[in-house]
């Protein structure tokens, strides 16, 4: 997963990068049976914004191979999406899902992204542990 990499980059950053960015993909992966499963169970306007969200993930996925030294910015920008579809999703149930795993796991990648972009040695806004 050399994904965001730079020249010179610390094993251990280059080890968090490469957690974060398996976990992104695997959910963004699965959002597809989920969003299969809450269109089987008639949530389909839930169905409809995990797939729509999953068209700018996915592309920011490829951005940040294109792009490895705007790693910073485009977690921001997947930051932002998965909070606003969270938000979305709460806003459109009153956040009466089944379970509220589906918020929380969300809430997670966000802030695994807003810490990795925080972390990220090309601007870090704070100080991070190397």
């Amino acid at each position: 997963m050399s994904i965001g990499e730079y020249p010179g980059e610390p094993e251990t950053r280059r080890g968090g990068r490469r957690v974060f960015l398996v976990a992104y993909v695997v959910a963004t992966i699965l959002t597809i049976p989920q969003a299969l499963a809450d269109l089987a169970e008639g949530f389909t306007w839930v169905a409809v914004l995990n797939l729509v969200l999953l068209v700018p993930l996915a592309r920011l996925l490829l951005a940040m191979w294109r792009w490895p030294r705007r790693f910073p910015a485009l977690l921001a920008v997947v930051f932002a999406l998965v909070s606003a579809g969270i938000w979305m999703k709460i806003t459109m149930f009153g956040g009466l899902f089944a379970s509220g795993l589906a918020a929380i796991f969300g809430l997670l990648v966000s802030l695994a992204a807003l810490m990795a972009a925080a972390c990220h040695p090309i601007r870090p806004p704070m100080r991070c542990s190397t």
